[in-house]
Parts: C-alpha cells; sequence; structure tokens
C-alpha cells in the first residue's frame, strides 16, 4: 500500500515536471 502510494506520487510528480518543462523547452526554442 505505502509503495502504491509512493508510485503514484511519483507519476503525478513526473507529470508535474513535464507540463513546468515543456513551456520552458519550448521559451528556449524560440529564443
Amino acid at each position: 500500500l505505502w509503495l502504491d502510494y509512493l508510485d503514484a506520487l511519483k507519476a503525478v510528480d513526473t507529470s508535474v515536471a513535464q507540463n513546468i518543462a515543456c513551456p520552458i523547452r519550448k521559451a528556449i526554442h524560440i529564443k
């Protein structure tokens, strides 16, 4: 149960990180 919670947390972390990184990457590519 604890591992499932950690896995879910990791999945949320990566999706949030990607959502933040995508606009940053696009901004860098535009410049």
